[in-house]
């Protein structure tokens, strides 16, 4: 759902006068740069379970 919200808002920020594939490659780097960014932080300071009860590890 996410790929379809996202890819249904391309065409009107193609057509921006600020945007252009510029602007869509900024916001798909910046996107996943945040995604690569929250999993290594997990890994690295996530030294316990916030809700164990949650936790895919238990």
């Amino acid at each position: 759902m996410t790929c379809d919200y996202g890819a249904s808002h391309t065409p009107a920020l193609v057509t921006l006068p600020l945007g252009g594939a510029p602007l869509i490659a900024f916001l798909i780097f910046t996107v996943q740069g945040a995604a690569i960014t929250d999993a290594v932080a997990g890994r690295r300071l996530g030294v316990r379970p916030i809700a164990p009860a949650l936790s895919p590890r238990s």
